[in-house]
C-alpha cells in the first residue's frame, strides 16, 4: 500500500505470504514501489517498521533506508479507570483551548511544526485533505474528531486532538506543543481530559503515540499508568 503524505509519499504496508518469503519478492516489490513514487515526483518516500522486526529493517537498510524517528505507542486500559476531578484537567495559568473544526489549516499547519526536527524534514509539509475527503467526512461521520488549539498569551503553541471510532476499539488522544512550551505542565492534563472523555464514549482503551525524544509527554504518560507495547521506527529513503 502506498499513498502521498506531504511531500513525501508513504508505504502504509508491505506484506508476502509466509510460504513465499525469502525469495526475493520484498524486496522486489520496495524496488517497484520506490521507482513508482520516483515517477510520481516524489522526492523521498517513507515507511515505518517495528524496532525488533530485524528482517525487515537489515532489507530496508539495504535498499538505502536510513532511521528518522522513533515513535512509542502507548496504552492505557480503561476497564478500571475512574476518571479525575475537573480541577485535576485545569491547565497551567496564562493557558486554555480554542475548539477548532478537525480540517483547520492553521491546526494543520502548526501540527506540522510542533514535529521533532528530523521528522519534520522527512515529512515536509503535510498534504491538507482534499475537498472531497471533507465533503465525505462531513456527511458519514465515520470517527468522532474533537480539535483544540492550545494558545498562550493569543498565541497557538500547540493542538490537542481526541479521536474516537466505536467502542470495540481504542480511542486515540495526541498532544503535539512548541518544544519551548513543553514539560510547563500541559501534558498530563490534556491527557487526563483524552481518558475522561475515551471512559464516557465507552472506549476499552485510550492510545497516544510519540517521539522517543518527547520526554515531558512520555513521563506523563507512564505516570498515569499507560504501558508501551511496541516501538516504530521511522526510515526515509531520498529519491531525487
Amino acid at each position: 500500500m502506498l499513498n502521498r503524505e506531504g511531500e513525501a509519499w508513504y508505504i502504509g504496508m508491505l506484506m508476502v505470504a509466509p510460504e513465499h518469503r525469502r525469495k526475493g519478492y520484498a524486496q522486489a516489490l520496495m524496488n517497484h514501489v520506490c521507482e513508482v513514487a520516483k515517477a510520481h515526483g516524489a522526492p523521498r518516500i517513507i515507511l515505518h517498521v517495528r524496532e525488533d522486526n530485524t528482517p525487515a529493517k537489515n532489507l530496508y537498510l539495504k535498499l538505502g533506508f536510513a532511521l528518522f524517528e522513533r515513535e512509542i505507542h502507548l496504552l492505557k486500559e480503561l476497564v478500571d479507570f475512574e476518571p479525575a476531578s475537573s480541577e485535576d484537567e485545569v491547565l497551567p495559568e496564562g493557558y486554555r483551548l480554542q475548539r477548532v473544526g478537525p480540517f483547520d489549516r492553521r491546526a494543520f499547519k502548526l501540527m506540522d511544526e510542533c514535529r521533532e526536527e528530523r521528522a519534520r524534514l522527512a515529512y515536509g509539509p503535510s498534504l491538507y485533505p482534499p475537498l472531497y475527503v471533507r465533503l465525505a467526512f462531513r456527511l458519514f461521520r465515520p470517527q468522532l474528531i474533537e480539535r483544540y488549539t492550545i494558545a498562550h498569551d493569543g498565541e497557538w503553541v500547540g493542538v490537542y486532538t481526541f479521536r474516537f471510532t466505536s467502542p470495540k476499539e481504542a480511542a486515540r488522544a495526541s498532544v503535539t506543543l512548541r518544544r519551548e512550551h513543553r514539560g510547563q505542565g500541559l501534558e498530563k492534563p490534556l491527557l487526563l481530559r483524552a481518558l475522561r472523555r475515551a471512559k464516557e464514549l465507552g472506549a476499552p482503551k485510550l492510545g497516544v503515540v510519540t517521539d522517543e525524544e518527547n520526554t515531558p509527554l512520555l513521563e506523563a504518560c507512564d505516570e498515569l499508568g499507560f504501558s508501551r507495547p511496541f516501538v516504530m521506527e521511522g526510515m526515509v529513503k531520498q529519491l531525487l
